[in-house]
């Protein structure tokens, strides 16, 4: 084949790459890999890996030399593989839905309650013929008020069961208050301080929802701990700042932290330091699948003085 007769058997969106990586070869005497999309003489299409170098011939002249490996198997593998992590993001979604009614139920009570009194304030004052414009205008003003509470919350838990096709841009700060809504009535409910230190103003084009269950999974798994080991001043700790390319976020808790034995284990799939009733154990390995999987970034653990931190590092921009 020449070189453009083999380029119009690849896949046109790598033709580009194909060319442009070529040509840094050449240009910067460098070596590369580069994987893409091409039709084989059956008409099949298959995925290759390229790797090439560029040297110097017998002639002094500047040639690239390389081999192209079929990879089809292994990227069928790894798309299989990713289905199967994406069904389990999915699957962890609609486990938290039980959880998140009950997180509803108490976002939902406050506003009822004043909407119920404020309803009944009408009656009442038209019960006994003294009913005033201006009052009416205040209950009915305040009743508008709730409403839009609870529709505001509705509009939050259903994003959270959001699954991101595209990468978005917002600021993590953002991400931290949502969550603190979400989780705010229960926070309470449990005397549990959320405080939030945002060192850098952090914009983000990654997936909004993937980081967000993450967060909203590592603060739960956090209030649980809280709760368990019935810690006095509960307190939840998010910090963050900018480190070159990277967002760098920590969530801490003052429960008394891990054992050693148990550190390095609580990332896997279905371990739990809790009761066997509450062993479900998959929070935190859904939340470190998303973090190096989805988001491109870094996961930890360890204890500090009171309780545990995980520490989260992910690109600013995904690429």
């Amino acid at each position: 084949y020449t070189l453009e007769d083999y380029s119009k058997m690849i896949d046109h969106e790598y033709v580009d790459l194909f060319y442009s990586s070529i040509k840094g070869t050449l240009d910067n005497n460098s070596n590369c890999e580069i994987g893409y999309k091409f039709k084989n003489a059956k008409g099949e299409e298959i995925f290759l890996l390229q790797k090439s170098e560029a040297k110097l011939n017998s002639k002094k002249e500047k040639k690239i030399f390389g081999t192209i490996q079929d990879i089809t198997k292994n990227k069928e593998m790894e798309n299989e593989l990713k289905q199967k992590e994406n069904m389990i993001i999915s699957q962890s979604r609609h486990a938290a839905m039980g959880e998140m009614m009950g997180l509803i139920a108490h976002q939902w009570r406050q506003p009822i309650s004043v909407v119920t009194m404020g309803i009944n304030n009408i009656l009442v004052d038209l019960e006994l013929d003294s009913l005033n414009q201006e009052t009416l205008k205040e209950e009915l003003e305040n009743i508008s008020e709730q409403t839009q509470k609870l529709s505001k919350t509705i509009d939050d838990f259903r994003n959270f069961f959001k699954s991101d096709s595209k990468k978005t841009t917002f600021t993590l700060d953002k991400i931290t208050q949502d969550v603190r809504y979400i989780l705010k009535a229960s926070l309470e409910n449990h005397s549990i301080s959320l405080i939030c230190n945002h060192k850098d103003e952090i914009s983000l084009n990654t997936y909004k929802h993937e980081l967000m269950q993450v967060i909203l999974n590592i603060m739960n798994n956090s209030k649980e701990a809280l709760v368990k080991n019935d810690v006095k001043d509960k307190k939840i700790r998010c910090s963050s700042y900018k480190e070159e390319d990277f967002a760098l976020i920590s969530i801490c808790d003052n429960a008394g932290g891990v054992t050693q034995q148990n550190i390095n284990k609580i990332f896997e799939p279905y371990f739990s330091s809790k009761s066997e009733l509450q062993n479900v154990g998959m929070g935190l390995y859904i939340s470190k699948t998303i973090v190096q999987n989805h988001l491109g970034g870094l996961i930890e653990a360890y204890n500090k003085k009171d309780g545990l931190c995980i520490d989260i590092s992910i690109p600013i921009s995904l690429k």
